[in-house]
């Protein structure tokens, strides 16, 4: 469990911090879309298209690896539980 926790922070947490990252960049540009109404210039509207052409991938990404993860995560403490249930059948005695 602990060598998934170490994989999950060292390999995967980083590109869920790119998601978010994308997503407040998003959020301010679509915040300032809004404030300027029917009358954005052209430089304003292809900024704001990459950045949700940007956040869409972003978004993908995030929940193929929020699926990877949460597999990975489920399959480990499944192990984990099943080692702690063999050792305490071992060891623990069941007599009242």
């Amino acid at each position: 469990m602990l060598d998934f926790y170490i994989f999950e922070a060292d390999k995967k947490v980083g590109m869920l911090i790119d998601f978010y990252l994308k997503k407040e960049k998003f959020d301010k540009l679509k915040t300032a879309m809004d404030q300027k109404g029917k009358n954005p210039t052209e430089a304003d509207v292809n900024e704001f298209n990459a950045a949700v052409n940007d956040f869409n991938k972003a978004s993908a990404s995030f929940n193929a690896i929020n699926n990877e993860l949460n597999n990975k995560r489920n399959a480990n403490l499944e192990n984990w539980n099943n080692a702690v249930a063999k050792f305490l059948d071992r060891n623990v005695s069941k007599k009242k």
